[in-house]
């Protein structure tokens, strides 16, 4: 992909420019001899006689290097570099697959591959971190770690998924619930460490970051799995809306200083840590999370026998790290799409015979199970033994759980709101002296005796009380009572009405 200049003694002089977003591109010059890389450097175009003039620090005796013509190969340098005799490629700065302009790169991870798998230069991506580590390694330590466990090969499933959903302009969001020793954020980092660095900040993030950071972090983001670790450091309320933009791939416009922000896009497989269930706190009237979050829930020694084990993972996907994801989508490339199209038409006409309910919500995730089964039946071309058709049914089912429980939480939530209606409705009706007659209507203090009896009777907790009271429709009010202030609500629905 470079112009090549080949001395005498056979130093090979690589050199090419890599353009920014303005246009404007840098001279990449790389020399060789032997094989082994002698000097690599950029070259300026303020003084090309000194920017050259800097290789003679750099290569002995370049000064007196020749051309098979004669030619001295300063000068022949200096006229290609002078006359813009060289390539000039689309610089990389997003990861995962590439826009159909660029026309030397069509995917870029810890190495950046072109059209048919081959190895670009790196110098086209300075930015992006170089792969680690060796395949026998790899494939070993995995195969090792995923034997006989289902919920383990399915986080390796999840993770190769990430450049097919990106073909299919998809994102597979998955969450990994369990206790703080669980081992979940450890295994959720080697997943992504098939592809990346685990601790990169252009793959890791924590929920401590405001969203428009996260979907900063996650634009251009085409087939390169995420990590989002902890959501306890994120308020639920705002991350009920956070499934929905992350699964949609799409940030909303925004206006600042009366300018619309440019949109953020991404598509790939996300993954989530959260220490109790996510669906769990989602509000009610965001049933289409169930459509869009896979939740593997996580105990026990699903993912570690040991902690001596979780350590030695922990070691490993820190010093061998790109290797799996280089090689599963440089097969990808080499593959026909017309193949993978219609392997991944088949799991999902085999997922829907699984669906005997014909559920919608299950129907929307069969789409993103499948590109995880399919990614599982071709990871056995890199060398990684996955069993697919279990990885399908067990998230399959972590799906229809989710449902169930989705189900019977309703139910457990109508009778939860008839106990607190109940109960206000009878305090409403009795001549109780705690009850404040207001110009508004009669108040309740929560500091109420008869209040704080109920709360405690109800084994409901106060936050559940106080959240469901409101969802009933009860005004939150602080009145000045008797010379003190009194935090309380209004037995009155039709208050501010």
């Amino acid at each position: 992909m470079f112009e090549c200049i080949v001395s005498e003694k056979n130093h090979f002089f690589f050199l090419g420019g890599a353009k920014d977003k303005t246009g404007r591109h840098t001279v990449h010059l790389l020399c060789y001899q032997h094989g082994k890389l002698l000097a690599t450097t950029t070259v300026g175009f303020g003084n090309l006689e000194k920017e050259i003039g800097k290789l003679s620090s750099l290569i002995p005796g370049f000064d007196y290097l020749k051309c098979h013509t004669g030619a001295l190969l300063s000068d022949v340098l200096y006229e290609k570099l002078k006359k813009g005799e060289f390539p000039v490629y689309d610089a990389i700065s997003a990861l995962g697959w590439q826009p159909n302009h660029n026309r030397s790169c069509s995917y870029a991870g810890t190495q950046l591959l072109g059209p048919n798998g081959n190895v670009l230069f790196h110098g086209l991506a300075p930015d992006l971190p170089k792969s680690a580590g060796e395949t026998k390694a790899w494939s070993h330590q995995l195969a090792k770690w995923a034997k006989g466990h289902i919920q383990r090969q399915a986080i390796l499933a999840l993770s190769l998924a990430a450049p097919l959903a990106s073909r299919n302009g998809k994102n597979i969001l998955v969450a990994l619930t369990g206790g703080s020793s669980s081992g979940k954020t450890t295994a959720a980092q080697l997943a992504i460490s098939l592809f990346m660095p685990p601790n990169s900040d252009k793959v890791s993030f924590t929920f401590n970051a405001t969203d428009n950071a996260l979907m900063q972090s996650l634009h251009e983001n085409e087939g390169v799995p995420v990590l989002i670790d902890d959501t306890s450091l994120s308020g639920m309320a705002s991350f009920e809306n956070m499934i929905y933009t992350l699964a949609n791939g799409t940030s909303r416009a925004r206006l600042r200083n009366k300018r619309l922000e440019q949109t953020k896009h991404w598509h790939t497989t996300i993954f989530l840590t959260a220490e109790r269930s996510l669906l769990d706190h989602r509000a009610r009237n965001l049933e289409g999370a169930l459509g869009r979050l896979i939740e593997m829930p996580i105990s026990g020694a699903d993912l570690f026998d040991s902690s001596t084990q979780a350590q030695s993972i922990a070691k490993f996907c820190h010093s061998c790290y790109g290797v799996a994801g280089v090689s599963f989508v440089r097969f990808l490339l080499q593959t026909t799409t017309i193949d993978i199209n219609e392997r991944y038409r088949g799991w999902k006409e085999y997922l829907e015979t699984q669906n005997l309910t014909q559920n919608h919500l299950v129907s929307r995730q069969i789409e993103q199970i499948a590109l995880v089964s399919l990614a599982a039946e071709l990871a056995n071309q890199i060398g990684l033994t996955l069993n697919a058709e279990e990885i399908a049914t067990y998230l399959l089912s972590c799906v229809l759980d989710s449902i169930e429980c989705d189900a019977a939480a309703k139910d457990a939530s109508l009778l939860e709101e008839q106990i607190v209606e109940g109960k206000i409705q009878e305090i409403f009706a009795s001549e109780c002296s705690e009850i404040y007659r207001g110009q508004k209507g009669p108040f309740l203090s929560v500091s109420s005796d008869i209040w704080k009896e109920f709360v405690r009777d109800s084994e409901l907790g106060a936050h559940e009380i106080s959240r469901i009271r409101q969802q009933l429709g009860y005004t939150n009010a602080t009145l000045s009572i008797g010379g003190k202030m009194h935090r309380g609500f209004y037995l009155n629905k039709e208050v501010n009405r």
